[in-house]
């Protein structure tokens, strides 16, 4: 420190800072979930399906084409799992040729 150096003109972050941080990432947030909105035409309607025994959940990812599926995370953690969020129109397709009436 030399001289004429006040410490009290030194400027630390203080609230001020912290609300324009904070405003600039409500901001950015409100971009990201705006971009996430559904369109005029888009809906997402869904469908469950509860499986009470290991057999009939099985032979439901035979007919539906579900297999498992491997991942990778950034920083090279792997997963595997079984993909069970399938395609709607697929998912008719798939049932609709189990019972011979195809599309």
């Amino acid at each position: 420190m030399g001289p004429g150096f006040d410490p009290s003109n030194r400027r630390r972050p203080g609230a001020e800072d912290r609300k324009k941080e904070q405003a600039a990432a409500d901001d950015e947030s409100a971009t990201h979930l705006a971009a996430m909105e559904c369109q005029p035409f888009e809906r997402y309607e869904y469908v469950m399906l509860l499986f009470r025994n290991d057999q009939d959940f099985q032979r439901a990812c035979e007919l539906l084409g579900i297999e498992k599926v491997q991942i990778t995370y950034p920083g090279g953690m792997k997963k595997i799992g079984l993909g069970r969020c399938i395609d709607g129109a697929r998912a008719i397709d798939r049932l609709a040729a189990g019972q011979g009436g195809g599309t």
